[in-house]
């Protein structure tokens, strides 16, 4: 007679080692003897595989900058993959177009390590580009020398002005015997953002 034993076991996402158990026939009873084989092995193979993978979580970018000065930004990813995201090694690239230059250079590194379902946080300066127009504030994660991966942030359309200037009007007044005179000047203003 045969009698099926079954253990359950239950699935996981963890990367992890195969996992072997060991199941032995012991003191028999009801006049039952052993047989050759007394110990079966059971083994668990791991399907799970590292990966990476983000999400975007938020951004914080001004709209609209002055030419060719610096401004904070921040923008964050959550690890929604299995990898750890180690310090100098994964980081944001710039996008549309990929890897540009636009903000004074393409790539930021973390600076210090995000586990899985944690965010990591990217805050740091760019420079405005210093001809105004309209320019494209975009960014995805990366793994050095691996590849990019994961979500984009949503790409900001970023107007670059003009910094304003101040001008003065030149001013003559002849001055008179007696009393007091006003002498008029115009200071004008390029409009601010």
């Amino acid at each position: 007679a045969t009698k099926t034993l079954t253990i359950p076991i239950t699935n996981d996402a963890a990367v992890e080692s195969n996992e072997t158990i060991n199941l032995t026939l012991s003191s028999p009873t009801a006049g039952f003897i052993l047989g050759v084989q007394q110990t079966a092995s059971i083994t668990i193979n791991d399907n799970d595989t590292v990966s990476n993978n983000s999400a975007f979580v938020t951004q914080n970018v001004p709209a609209e900058m002055y030419a060719g000065e610096q401004y904070e930004v921040m923008v964050a990813f959550k690890n929604s993959g299995t990898t750890v995201w180690s310090a100098g090694t994964y980081g944001i690239s710039s996008q549309n177009p990929l890897d540009n230059q636009t903000w004074g250079f393409n790539r930021v590194t973390l600076q210090s390590a995000v586990a899985p379902n944690a965010t990591g946080f990217f805050t740091f300066n760019v420079t405005a580009p210093t001809v105004p127009g309209t320019y494209n504030f975009q960014w995805k994660t990366w793994q050095q020398g691996v590849a990019h991966f994961g979500a984009f942030s949503p790409n900001v359309a970023v107007t670059v002005v003009p910094k304003p200037t101040a001008t003065i009007t030149d001013a003559v007044i002849t001055e008179g015997d007696t009393g007091q005179r006003q002498m008029t000047f115009v200071v004008s203003l390029s409009a601010p953002m």
